[in-house]
C-alpha cells in the first residue's frame, strides 16, 4: 500500500502538460501547435504557454487582434498562411519576444501599420508574399535592430514611404517583386548595410534616384528586370561587392561609355530584352572582372570586345548585328559565344581565330548561313561544342568541320531529310558525343544510320520531332549510346529488333508518339535502363501488348505504360493487368496478307493517283508506305500531296514525273509483317 502511495506521489508532482487547444494537434510535449481547421474564424484559445511553434492555416480566419498571442512567451515560429486574413491590428504581436519567423503569406492583407513590429526584437524573417498590401510606410520596418529577410513579393504596392527600409542593420534580402512601385528614392534603404541581395523585378519602375543604393555598401544581388527603366546610369556606381545586376525586360536605348563605374566585384550582367541599338566601344572599360553579359532580344548593330578580357560568356543573339563583333582577341578568355538570330552577312575564313579559348558557339538563325556562307575554314579554332539550329539546311554541311574538334553538334529545326545525308558525312567528326536534329523532315533513317558509323564516342542523339512513323531493326548503330531521345515524332511501329543497334542506351525517350504497342523482345540484348519515357501514346492495352506485358511483369526493370484503350482498361498500368486480360476481338488469329489490286499503275500529270494496299489480318495492322524517293509514311503523316487512309490506300495529288517508280506498301501486327509493291508509270 504505501508503495502504491508513492507512485501516487509521483504522478501528482509530476508537472501537467498542457491541453491541446480543440481543433488543432499538438506535437513534442505541445510545443508545436498546428491548426488547420477550416471552421474556425479566431485564433484558437488556450495555445499552450511553452510553445515555440504554431501553425495557423486553411482557416476562415479573418483578422489577427492585439491579444491573439498574450501569453505565448516562447514563440519562436509563428505560420499564419492561407487564410483569408484582410486586417492585422497593431498590437498582434505584443510581447512576442523571441519571435524569429513571421509567415502571413497568401491572405488578404491590405495594411502593415507602423509599429507592428514593436516588441519583436528577434525577429528575423517576415513573409507576407500574395497579399493585397499597398503601402510601405516608415516605421514598419525602420530601424528594426534584427530582420534579416523581408519578402512582399506579389502584393499591391504603389507606395514606399521615405526610410520605410532605412537603419536596418542586420536586413540581408528584400524580395518586392510583382508590385506597383514607381519610383526608388536614396531614403529608401538609406545605411541598410548588411543589404545583399534585393529583387523589385516586375514593378513599374521608371525612376531611380543617383545614389539609391549608394549606403548599401555590400549588396551582392540587385534584380530590377521587368520595369520600364530607359538609363541606369549613375545607380549602381561605387557599389564594391556588387556581383550580379539584372535589367533584363527593361527600355534601356543606349550603353554609353562607362555604363557603370566602381564595381570591381561585378561579374554577371543581364540586359536582355531592351531596346539597346546603341553599344559605346568604351561602355564596360571599367567592367574588368565580368564574366557573363546577357544582351540578347535588343536592336545592338553592331558590337566591340574591347576591354572584356575576363569574360567568360556573351549572349549577344537576336539583335541586328551584320557582322561579328570586333576586337576579339581582347576577349581571350571567352568560353562560350551565342550569336543566334543575327542579320550577319559574312563570315570569313578563321573569322573566330582570336577566340583562343572558345569552345561552344551558337550559330542558329543566321542570314548569311541560309544563303550558304559557311565555308571550310568559317569554324576553324577550339570550338568544341557548335549549334546551327534553323539555318535552312537541306544539306548536311560537309566540309566546314574538317577543321574544328567537335564533340557536341546541333542542326535541329532545318530542312534535313534522309537525302541530306552521305556516308562519309561524319568522318571528320568521330569524337563528337551529342548529335542533335530535333524538328527536321527525317522520315527514313537508313542515310543518316549509315552516315553515323563513323562516329566512335556518341553518347546522347537526339532526332526528337521528325516525322519518322517506323523504326526498322537495328535502326542505328550507335554501340557508345547511352541517351537516346525520339519524343514527338510519329512513330506507330517498332521492329522486334529496332533497339538492337543501341545496347549500352540508359535513357530512352519515346514520349508522345503514336505507338499503340510494344513488341515483347524490343528491349531484349539491352544493357540495365535508367529511365524509358512512354509517355503520351495511344497504349492500346489488348493481345498486341500480351508479349511485352508478360516481359514487363518479369523484369526489374520500371517502365511505366498506361493503358489507353480498352475504355475498361484505360488508365490502368499494363503492368498491372492479369495476361488474361489482354485480349483482342479475333475470330481468327492472322498475320497481315497484302493485296494491292485495283491501284492505278498508270496516270498523268496533274492527276491524282490511288495505290491500293487491303491487308487481311486479325488484330488490324498499321501500314507503312515508302515512296520512289525513300520518303517513310503512314496514316499519321502529314506530307504535302501524299496522304495515307485509314483503309490503306495511298493518294498522291497533283502528280510530277518525279513520283513514278516503284512504291512499298508494308503491313504489321504482332504476328508478323507483309509487304508488296505497286508500280506507277506517269506520262
Amino acid at each position: 500500500m504505501a508503495a502504491v502511495m508513492l507512485v501516487i506521489l509521483l504522478v501528482l508532482a509530476l508537472p501537467a502538460i498542457p491541453a491541446c487547444p480543440d481543433g488543432c494537434r499538438c506535437l513534442t510535449k505541445q510545443t508545436t501547435v498546428i491548426c488547420h481547421n477550416s471552421s474556425f474564424t479566431t485564433v484558437p484559445k488556450n495555445i499552450p504557454a511553452n510553445t515555440t511553434t504554431l501553425e495557423i492555416r486553411y482557416t476562415k480566419l479573418s483578422s489577427l487582434r492585439d491579444g491573439d498571442f498574450a501569453g505565448l512567451p516562447s514563440l519562436v515560429n509563428l505560420t499564419a498562411d492561407e487564410n483569408a486574413i484582410s486586417t492585422i491590428e497593431p498590437g498582434s504581436f505584443n510581447g512576442l519576444h523571441n519571435l524569429k519567423v513571421l509567415n502571413i503569406a497568401n491572405n488578404k492583407v491590405s495594411k502593415l501599420p507602423p509599429g507592428l513590429f514593436n516588441g519583436t526584437q528577434n525577429l528575423t524573417t517576415f513573409n507576407a508574399v500574395n497579399n493585397e498590401i499597398k503601402a510601405v510606410p516608415v516605421g514598419l520596418f525602420t530601424r528594426h535592430p534584427s530582420l534579416a529577410t523581408v519578402h512582399l513579393s506579389h502584393n499591391n504596392i504603389s507606395v514606399v514611404e521615405e526610410e520605410a527600409f532605412a537603419y536596418m542593420t542586420n536586413l540581408a534580402e528584400i524580395e518586392l517583386n510583382d508590385n506597383r512601385i514607381q519610383k526608388i528614392t536614396s531614403s529608401y534603404f538609406y545605411n541598410a548595410k548588411s543589404l545583399t541581395r534585393l529583387s523589385l523585378s516586375s514593378n513599374d519602375i521608371m525612376y531611380i534616384g543617383s545614389g539609391a543604393f549608394q549606403t548599401c555598401t555590400n549588396l551582392q544581388e540587385l534584380i530590377l528586370d521587368n520595369n520600364v527603366l530607359e538609363d541606369f546610369v549613375g545607380i549602381v556606381d561605387h557599389l564594391g561587392s556588387l556581383q550580379k545586376l539584372s535589367l533584363n525586360n527593361n527600355r534601356v536605348n543606349r550603353l554609353k561609355a562607362q555604363i557603370i563605374e566602381g564595381t570591381p566585384a561585378l561579374q554577371f550582367l543581364y540586359l536582355s530584352n531592351n531596346r539597346i541599338e546603341y553599344v559605346d566601344e568604351l561602355a564596360f572599360i571599367s567592367l574588368t572582372n565580368l564574366k557573363y553579359l546577357w544582351l540578347d532580344l535588343n536592336r545592338i548593330q553592331n558590337f566591340s570586345f574591347a576591354f572584356l578580357t575576363n569574360l567568360d560568356i556573351l549572349n549577344i543573339s537576336y539583335n541586328s548585328l551584320r557582322s561579328l563583333p570586333t576586337n576579339m582577341t581582347d576577349a581571350w578568355q571567352l568560353q562560350e559565344l551565342i550569336l543566334s538570330g543575327n542579320p550577319i552577312q559574312a563570315l570569313k575564313p578563321n573569322g573566330f581565330a582570336g577566340l583562343d579559348h572558345v569552345h561552344e558557339i551558337e550559330l542558329a538563325n543566321i542570314s548569311c548561313i541560309k544563303s550558304g556562307c559557311l565555308g571550310p575554314q568559317s569554324l576553324c579554332g577550339n570550338l568544341v561544342n557548335v549549334v546551327l539550329d534553323s539555318n535552312n539546311f537541306t544539306e548536311f554541311p560537309r566540309g566546314i568541320f574538317d577543321c574544328a574538334s567537335l564533340t557536341f553538334l546541333s542542326l535541329g529545326y532545318n530542312n534535313l531529310d534522309h537525302r541530306s545525308f552521305h556516308a562519309d558525312d561524319f568522318h571528320p567528326l568521330s569524337y563528337l558525343m551529342s548529335l542533335q536534329f530535333p524538328g527536321n523532315h527525317i522520315t527514313n533513317t537508313s542515310s543518316l544510320a549509315q552516315a553515323m558509323r563513323a562516329i566512335e564516342h556518341l553518347a546522347f542523339f537526339d532526332i526528337r520531332q521528325n516525322p519518322i512513323v517506323y523504326l526498322p531493326e537495328n535502326a542505328f548503330s550507335i554501340p557508345s549510346v547511352s541517351r537516346v531521345a525520339m519524343s514527338g515524332m510519329r512513330l506507330s511501329v517498332l521492329d522486334p529488333g529496332a533497339l538492337g543497334g543501341i545496347s549500352s542506351v540508359t535513357e530512352l525517350d519515346l514520349s508522345f508518339n503514336r505507338l499503340q504497342y510494344l513488341p515483347g523482345q524490343i528491349f531484349d540484348g539491352l544493357g540495365g535502363f535508367g529511365q524509358v519515357n512512354t509517355d503520351g501514346n495511344p497504349w492500346k492495352c489488348d493481345c498486341q501488348m500480351y508479349d511485352f506485358a508478360k516481359w514487363l511483369q518479369q523484369t526489374t526493370m520500371q517502365i511505366d505504360v498506361y493503358c489507353h484503350s480498352p475504355t475498361n482498361l484505360s488508365g490502368k498500368h499494363l503492368k498491372d493487368i492479369p495476361l488474361e486480360e489482354l485480349q483482342c476481338d479475333c475470330i481468327h488469329y492472322q498475320a497481315p496478307s497484302i493485296d494491292t489490286t485495283g491501284s492505278d499503275n498508270h496516270t498523268e500529270v496533274g492527276s491524282t493517283a490511288s495505290l491500293t494496299c487491303n491487308v487481311t489480318s486479325c488484330p488490324d495492322p498499321a501500314v507503312i508506305w515508302s515512296t520512289p524517293q525513300g520518303v517513310i509514311l503512314s496514316v499519321d503523316s502529314e506530307m504535302p500531296r501524299f496522304t495515307v487512309k485509314g483503309n490503306g490506300t495511298l493518294m498522291i495529288k497533283n502528280i510530277t514525273e518525279s513520283d513514278a517508280g516503284e512504291y512499298h506498301c508494308m503491313a504489321v501486327n504482332y504476328l508478323g509483317k507483309d509487304m508488296a509493291t505497286v508500280s506507277l508509270e506517269v506520262g
